[in-house]
């Protein structure tokens, strides 16, 4: 199961009041495949596709496809704000089922 953490509900519910978004809900992508595993990508939508998953944490909906679902299990979505920057950062606590094909 994703978890949400406490400054990561904090600020997407700001974001989401401020931008007059509370209808919208965090859709988790599949943004790349880099040789040490997948990454995700995180945006607001307001539409939900044909075979998303919805769940909702923490008052906050989420969709996913059936695929990251099954890829997301134990991840752990945050929000830093540090003197380097500040954002969300998904941390996957699932080992990844890609292997790097380099020889390293």
């Amino acid at each position: 199961m994703v978890e949400v953490t406490e400054p990561a509900v904090v600020e997407l519910k700001s974001l989401l009041k401020k931008g007059n978004k509370n209808h919208c809900a965090l859709r988790i992508y599949l943004s790349d495949i880099e040789y040490n595993g997948i990454r995700h990508g995180i945006s607001l939508t307001d539409t939900k596709k044909e075979n998303d998953e919805e769940i909702t944490i923490n008052g906050i909906r989420i969709f996913l496809s059936p695929t990251m679902l099954n890829t997301l299990e134990n991840a752990k979505i945050d929000f830093i704000d540090s003197e380097i920057g500040r954002g969300f950062v998904i941390k996957n606590q699932k080992p990844s089922e890609w292997n790097c094909c380099c020889s390293c």
